[in-house]
């Protein structure tokens, strides 16, 4: 019969406001329990690495009302560099001039940075 060996990981846990406050050692491994993320520590970065993506979706007409949110979350270290939000896409001025009603059925994706946006 096989040998069952168990062993258990213990992750640094707080809040996303301790997460940011906290440098985590290299290769530690935290978790934030307001933001539900994993970030994993490289020594020097506040709050650690977060691993994997999020992806904020709306899914109705609330512009420019999910920019301020979403400005919000990152601020609140809810959205982090490399997440993804997803909203219906919005009526735009084109190179030409011309204006731009895109189809109901029409998305805008946008790749979060580090920078912060103008809400319009």
């Amino acid at each position: 019969m096989a040998e069952v060996k168990k062993a258990r990981l213990f992750l640094r846990r707080g809040t996303d406001t301790d997460r940011i406050a906290t440098i985590l050692c290299e290769g530690e491994l935290g978790y934030s329990t307001d933001a539900f993320r994993v970030v994993v520590g490289d020594g020097t970065t506040d709050g650690g690495i977060s691993l994997g993506t999020t992806v904020f979706v709306s899914g109705g007409d609330v512009a420019p009302h999910f920019h301020t949110k979403l400005t919000t979350a990152s601020a609140g270290g809810l959205a982090h560099t490399g997440d993804l939000a997803v909203f219906p896409a919005l009526t735009y001025q084109n190179v030409s001039g011309g204006t731009v009603y895109p189809g109901p059925s029409a998305t805008t994706v946008m790749l979060l940075t580090g920078s912060t946006p103008e809400d319009p």
